[in-house]
């Protein structure tokens, strides 16, 4: 039936089926039907308009006003009048629900300004007979206060009072009566709905929380309409669920979402989940690397622990096994699990038998050494190039000093002989060769080669230019001192250059700062290698022990195993006996060019052991890092010395650890360190070695 047979009902039925209604759907109908219109405008529906407002505990209606205008700003929706802007909340000044961008245009509002006392003459009633709102003309300033009317009430109210106004006719009492009424009648009305508009804020604040949670609601419900949507055209779920929010911005929401709606908005749907797939197959093949990485990086780990600790030092790392051969391809094989087009889910297992016929195990085995021998063989190059290079300067410097001699000498003995006297190049020939530097002779203690200072290091003064460069700069204790050992801080010089011992020491050089190193950056330390060999017979000659150390076989960790502590000789004036390890006296040597040949001191026993008590109580910042030689437990992570041995102490009951030994180490760029100086020593029987270095 519809709806407006209704209104042919009996008044009470009607009355009785209308206040089963809420003043929403009330607004509703009178707005849909112009017949329901008429009757909920006419006085008759009064009475339904009150109950219904009762029942919703809505404001006390201003006298005056017609119900169904007040029920439509009470619960209308919230629509501009003028533009049909949405989230328009009412105007209750100016009863009516107006945007602020329709009030912020001239031509849709009435200006009045305030009467002030200058002001002579009768005002115009219709100031306060329209509803309006006060504001500051200027803003806050000092400007007068006006009053801003919506400018169709201003003419409406404008023609009735004018038309009021023509009827009079002379003097007819009952007509200016009438008028009178009518003027007085809106004056209150407008004063009611003023002092009233000032309660109205708890309501406004109501529906303003009510719409945005309508609005949630309906975005939900709109969101979940898309979603239906878009899975039975056969979108991926995953990717219209990263992508909700922007799927749902891309229309207005609708409680009515036709087939036409979903055509039109079906290509932008479409971009959109687009790229969300392709940021998914992103996001999932690099979760899908790193775990191929672990598996690659498990492999090399169960690999590396099968080899002594000591040898940790010279495997290449993890990261470079996974960029090479085999086993970068595996990482990036996007068909390694059927040929889908898409990266394979399942977990990445190097032991599955599909890999078997790879021989990964034996593969990673290879990879690890050709670093290594790669590594090692380019090194000797240039080890090789830097001893030769000093020979030929020792045999050039040689030749100015005794050519004439040695020619001279040459030249009797063949004299004597009846030969033709013969040149020293001749006689260079028959010269046995010198022995030629083998891959072994990189793990020595004599390979000492130079690196250039890091790029970025501590800052510090410079050195004195008379006084030798140290691995630490030192300043000379006051002599009224009476301690045995001292400790000075100091920052290390800037421009000191690093010292590599050995191939241990280059490696993980050449893994942090690259191969670059190996074509230009690294070269042979002559006076390196000769600070070494004096070093070794100064402790085979000052501490003895069986069996002594020989140049041809001495290792770094044979010279970590001594553990000695050494002074300069020819520093003792400028650094008033810092005390050193081998490995920096070995750099002090090198920094230091005034100093011709090696010319050292090495401490006694008791007085060592006070130099390394005093290092040991200050925790000094440690120049080498180590580990565990006789477990996994700290691979592949190198530690500071004081937590091996801990480790040792409470995993292996070792007492005492040997460095070389028990602990082994891992070369770390030199860092500062407090020099530890000796005022005093004891008068137990001390050496000293001065020696000239050899290539």
């Amino acid at each position: 039936m519809p709806l407006r047979r209704l209104l042919e009902l009996p008044i009470d039925i009607l009355y009785q089926t209308l206040q089963w209604l809420s003043p929403r759907d009330a607004v509703e109908l009178s707005a849909a039907l112009p017949e329901f219109h008429v009757f909920l405008s006419s006085p008759e529906a009064n009475t339904v308009w009150i109950k219904l407002l009762r029942a919703e505990n809505a404001p006390q209606h201003p006298n005056g006003f017609p119900y169904l205008k007040w029920a439509d700003l009470l619960f209308g929706a919230l629509i501009c009048e003028s533009c049909g802007k949405g989230d328009t909340l009412p105007n209750f000044c100016l009863m009516r629900r107006i945007c602020q961008d329709c009030l912020d245009k001239p031509h849709n509002i009435v200006i009045s300004r305030e009467p002030i006392a200058k002001d002579k003459g009768p005002q115009s009633p219709l100031r306060d007979m329209v509803f309006n709102y006060t504001s500051k003309h200027y803003g806050s300033g000092s400007g007068p206060t006006v009053r801003i009317y919506w400018k169709a009430d201003w003419e409406e109210i404008k023609r009735s009072f004018e038309q009021f106004k023509a009827n009079i006719a002379g003097d007819d009492v009952e007509t200016k009566d009438t008028l009178g009424k009518f003027i007085e009648e809106r004056k209150a009305l407008v004063l009611l709905v003023s002092k009233k508009a000032a309660d109205m804020q708890p309501w406004i604040n109501e529906l303003s929380r009510k719409n945005a949670a309508d609005k949630v609601e309906q975005k939900l419900m709109f969101a979940k309409l898309i979603r239906s949507r878009c899975l039975d055209a056969g979108y991926d779920p995953r990717d219209v669920q990263s992508v909700a929010l922007k799927l749902v911005a891309l229309a207005t929401p609708k409680k009515q979402f036709t087939d036409a709606d979903w055509s039109a908005l079906l290509p932008r749907i479409t971009q959109t989940l687009a790229f969300a797939k392709s940021r998914r197959l992103e996001r999932e093949r690099a979760e899908i690397i790193i775990s191929r990485r672990s598996a690659i990086a498990r492999l090399y780990l169960s690999i590396a622990k099968e080899l002594p600790a000591e040898q940790w030092a010279a495997l290449p790392g993890a990261e470079y096994v996974m960029g090479v051969g085999v086993f970068k391809e595996l990482i990036n094989d996007k068909f390694i699990d059927g040929g889908s087009g898409e990266m394979g889910k399942e977990e990445f297992d190097i032991d599955h038998p599909k890999f078997a016929h790879l021989k990964l195990r034996e593969r990673m085995r290879s990879e690890i050494e050709g670093w290594g021998l790669r590594r090692r063989q380019r090194l000797l190059k240039v080890l090789r190039a830097g001893v030769n290079e000093e020979a030929k300067n020792q045999n050039h410097a040689k030749e100015e000093h005794g050519e004439n001699e040695n020619q001279v000498s040459t030249k009797d003995d063949d004299r004597e002989t009846g030969k033709t006297p013969r040149s020293v190049d001749e006689l260079k020939k028959d010269t046995p060769p010198r022995a030629e530097i083998q891959l072994e002779d990189l793990d020595l203690a004599t390979t000492v080669l130079e690196l250039p200072p890091p790029s970025t290091s501590l800052s510090s003064s410079p050195s004195s230019p008379s006084s030798p460069t140290l691995p630490f700069p030192i300043s000379r204790p006051p002599s009224s001192s009476r301690s045995v050992a001292t400790l000075i801080p100091t920052p290390r010089s800037s421009k000191s250059r690093r010292v590599c011992i050995s191939w241990a020491d280059v490696v993980p050089v050449l893994r942090r700062d690259g191969d670059g190193l190996l074509r230009s950056g690294l070269q042979w330390s002559s006076r390196g290698s000769g600070a070494v060999r004096a070093l070794i017979a100064l402790i085979n000659t000052g501490l003895g022990g069986e069996p002594a150390l020989r140049v041809e076989t001495a290792q770094p960790k044979d010279l970590d195993r001594v553990d000695a502590r050494i002074q300069c000789m020819d520093c003792r004036e400028h650094t008033a006996g810092a005390a050193m390890t081998w490995r920096e006296c070995v750099h002090h040597f090198i920094e230091a060019t005034t100093h011709g040949h090696p010319n050292f001191y090495i401490l006694s026993p008791s007085d060592s052991t006070a130099v390394k008590q005093r290092e040991d109580s200050v925790a000094l910042a440690k120049t080498f890092l180590y580990t565990c030689n006789r477990c996994t437990h700290f691979f592949p992570q190198f530690v500071q010395k004081e937590l091996v041995i801990e480790h040792l102490q409470t995993k292996h009951g070792t007492a005492s650890s040997v460095v070389g030994v028990d602990v082994v180490t891992q070369y770390d760029e030199i860092r500062p360190k407090d020099a530890i100086v000796m005022h005093t020593l004891s008068q137990e029987a001390f050496s000293t070695c001065t020696s000239e270095p050899t290539a």
